[in-house]
């Protein structure tokens, strides 16, 4: 779960480096709506991956705690 959370963040930011990039300087306002729907993905794919290393490292806490009561 915690590789696949990272992965998910290196996914987030090349997809951010790729699509949205640096905002333009004068944009037209379509160009604004695209780069802001564009955003908003990134951002909901970089939160996943967090959730995701989040749920990983939190998992792994809880093995180790059960291997070290049990044994």
């Amino acid at each position: 779960m915690l590789f696949i959370g990272f992965m998910t963040l290196i996914f987030a930011f090349i997809y951010d480096v790729m699509f949205v990039g640096l905002p333009y300087q004068d944009p037209l306002p379509d160009l604004q709506l695209v780069q802001e729907a564009q955003s908003k993905i990134v951002s909901t794919i970089a939160w996943c991956g967090v959730a995701l290393v989040i749920t990983g490292i939190t998992g792994g806490l809880i093995r180790i705690i059960n291997r070290l009561r049990n044994g």
